[in-house]
């Protein structure tokens, strides 16, 4: 086997071991991602970042923030799960505006055009995703709280805008995980039983 197969090979196990450390949920809910094998219980609880554009920031702030986040990272001593996640953009307050605005209007014409708005911003929830960022931990149920407020704590020593995620939050990364090759191939290799091979 040359290197680069064996490179290969480590990587993929590495990406499958990965995958795995998702795989027992029990529960979803706005406290987190509950996961268990055998009797212990593990709990996925996480925040959502507000991406920053560091290159439209003056060069010393630049360099302050980057520091920053590399305290962060050191005070941090345990295991962070960076999750990039395309979901369906939040419309929600624009729904109940235009909802609102079709409910109190009597003029047919006006109404007629704030449907059209309505359905334009239907249309762009269904055909348009947004990338979220979320920074998550990973820990029993006796730890979890702790370790949640310390990360929310170094965040915003950091500088970031946070935000708490909710249960479609935690939803939407357990869609992503598995929307994923590997773990397609690994559920459908491991779902046959050795007698019906």
């Amino acid at each position: 086997m040359s290197w680069k197969e064996k490179r290969k090979k480590e990587r993929r196990a590495k990406k499958i071991h990965k995958i795995l450390e998702w795989m027992d949920i029990q529960k979803i809910n706005h406290k987190g991602i509950y996961l268990q094998r055998g009797s212990q219980t593990r709990v996925v609880k996480g925040i959502q970042i507000e991406p920053i554009n560091i290159y439209l920031l003056p060069l010393e702030e630049r360099v302050n923030r980057i520091y920053a986040l590399a305290n962060a990272y050191d005070k941090l001593k345990f295991d962070l799960y960076l999750k990039c996640v395309r979901k369906p953009p939040d419309l929600d307050r624009y729904f109940d505006q235009y909802q609102n605005y079709i409910s109190k209007e009597d003029n047919p014409a006006i109404k007629k055009l704030i449907q059209i708005q309505f359905d334009g911003l239907d249309w762009f929830y269904e055909n348009q995703r947004e990338v979220s960022f979320y920074m998550l931990i990973q820990e029993t149920e006796d730890l979890i709280e702790k370790r949640f407020d310390m990360l929310v704590q170094e965040f915003l020593k950091a500088g970031f805008n946070i935000k708490v995620m909710s249960a479609s939050d935690y939803e939407q990364i357990v869609s992503n995980e598995f929307e994923n090759e590997t773990v397609n191939e690994y559920m459908f290799t491991h779902l046959l039983l050795p007698e019906d091979l």
